[in-house]
């Protein structure tokens, strides 16, 4: 089974794609184990630390590596794909989700750019310090936009 996985270094901005890598090579068991539960779960594990990932690509040819740099969303843009979060705490300084979605914004925008958009209920007084009003680049958004506010969202 060939397939490409996409790792986020956190002590770098890149991400490394592992191309055509062949699960059933015998000291691939540990990765094909976490693939398998991450596909069956729909995201990634919890408990899939940096040393975890390191310890099961160890026998990886790194010839078939290719790094891309992350472009602020040029590449989502091109191939129209864009990124949804819905959430009561996008804004909203309370609660563990408001600090997982705060963690991960900055490096999802430097992979989508405008084309990722966190949803959620404006309360005043808590999103000024987070959240950077700004019109957006895609027209599509911007129609979505219009759209809301017609249906009397702000």
């Amino acid at each position: 089974m060939d397939i490409s996985v996409c790792l986020h270094l956190p002590s770098s901005h890149y991400f490394l794609r592992i191309l055509n890598f062949t699960l059933n090579s015998p000291g691939n068991r540990i990765l094909q184990a976490l693939l398998k539960i991450m596909a069956q779960r729909g995201h990634l594990l919890r408990s899939l630390s940096r040393t975890k990932v390191a310890k099961a690509l160890a026998g990886v040819d790194m010839e078939q590596t290719e790094v891309v740099r992350m472009d602020n969303g040029k590449t989502a843009r091109r191939e129209a794909r864009c990124v949804f979060e819905c959430s009561w705490e996008v804004a909203n300084k309370v609660g563990g989700i408001y600090t997982v979605i705060r963690s991960k914004a900055a490096i999802t925008t430097e992979e989508y750019g405008d084309q990722y958009c966190l949803l959620g209920p404006l309360r005043e007084g808590k999103w000024q310090l987070e959240v950077e009003q700004v019109a957006p680049e895609s027209l599509h958004i911007a129609e979505a936009i219009d759209k809301l506010r017609e249906d009397g969202f702000e």
